[in-house]
């Protein structure tokens, strides 16, 4: 043999098992491309669930605030209506009352000073009495 004949007969020789150990590392890595491929499909799944459940949860939260300020609203025209006009007329009374007694209270401390009087006075005429009795 040549070598020529012996280099291609190393050549083939290699090819061969360059062939069977490339076929086995292709099987390896479809393999193992299948295996990624199925995690991923079910990481997927997993990852839309999730989605459906945050975006039920979202509609649930919109509902939620929707009523809440329905909520508000009724609060906000109940506060308008009612309480309000009633504050209004309660604070209409207490003025009212306040005026009054503020108008009086100038002839409330001239009627004190008139009872200490009296009651000097009388003391006084008491006495007087019992010196004549």
């Amino acid at each position: 043999m040549t070598d020529h004949e012996l280099l291609l007969a190393i050549s083939n020789m290699l090819d061969t098992k360059l062939k069977a150990e490339l076929q086995a590392l292709k099987e390896v890595l479809r393999t193992e491309m299948h295996e990624m491929k199925a995690e991923l499909r079910a990481e997927i799944q997993e990852l839309r669930a999730e989605l459906q459940e945050v975006k039920a949860e979202q509609q649930r939260m919109k509902a939620e605030q929707q009523a809440l300020k329905d909520e508000v609203h009724c609060i906000k025209l109940y506060q308008e209506n009612v309480i309000v006009p009633r504050l209004n007329t309660i604070e209409a009374c207490y003025t009212g009352t306040y005026r009054r007694y503020a108008s009086y209270v100038e002839k409330l401390e001239a009627t004190f000073r008139d009872v200490e009087v009296l009651k000097v006075v009388v003391a006084q005429h008491s006495e007087k009495l019992k010196k004549l009795a």
